[in-house]
């Protein structure tokens, strides 16, 4: 209690003086103080869901038939990373294991002409969570062991019963992109490490519409 007593009386000493620094130092210190004191205890604004996948089994189909088929990785890692992604935040209710996709699509070579909905009626899900990559860019163009990685393309929710699409409820899809500051490197493990960044990255922008978050700068 002693010392409780002393930092409060120490504290009521010295208010005075800051609220004379603050007069005279004007909005730098005001600032300052606000940001140290005041913004900490100010509860950081979140976003609701667009759309609840809580109770649902989706499938998460990677249209990535304009990518250079060397980058096959690339389909793997931004499955799981959407997947993990959802399933830390409990937003989804199931997801089709990407081995049993990955088994599909070499045991049906014919699923390209397949909708989105038979898709999902086949792999047995509920909604399809259905991204169209358009660009992907790999390498940087200074050369042999420059890298910046890119990647832009579109998403949306298809329910397998229905047919239709589920969100985004206004438009026909939800555009994304991402990019990484240009690195350099070499090998297929540093590889293999940059496309597992990129699909943690994507999963970073596409997976929040789907469970309440904070706003991040």
């Amino acid at each position: 209690m002693k010392t409780k007593s002393f930092f409060q009386k120490r504290f009521m000493i010295l208010l005075p003086l800051i609220c004379l620094t603050i007069a005279l130092g004007g909005c730098n210190v005001t600032d300052a103080l606000y940001t140290i004191f005041i913004s900490p205890l100010i509860p950081t604004p979140t976003v609701k869901a667009e759309y609840s996948l809580e109770d649902k089994t989706i499938l998460i189909w990677i249209d990535d038939t304009a990518i250079d088929p060397k980058h096959h990785s690339l389909r793997r890692e931004l499955t799981a990373a959407i997947r993990t992604n959802l399933e830390e935040h409990e937003a989804i209710g199931g997801a089709v294991a990407y081995a049993k996709i990955a088994q599909f699509r070499m045991a049906h070579p014919e699923f390209i002409d397949m909708s989105i909905q038979e898709l999902g009626k086949r792999l047995q899900a509920q909604q399809v969570m259905y991204l169209f990559i358009n660009q992907f860019q790999f390498r940087h163009e200074a050369g042999e062991g420059y890298y910046q990685p890119s990647l832009s393309g579109s998403v949306k929710i298809v329910d397998v019963g229905t047919g239709q699409r589920v969100w985004p409820k206004d438009k026909s899809y939800q555009s994304f992109a991402v990019n990484q500051d240009m690195i350099e490197g070499k090998g297929t493990e540093f590889e293999d490490g940059l496309i597992q960044k990129l699909g943690a990255a994507v999963a970073q922008v596409i997976a929040p519409y789907f469970y309440k978050h904070k706003i991040t700068e």
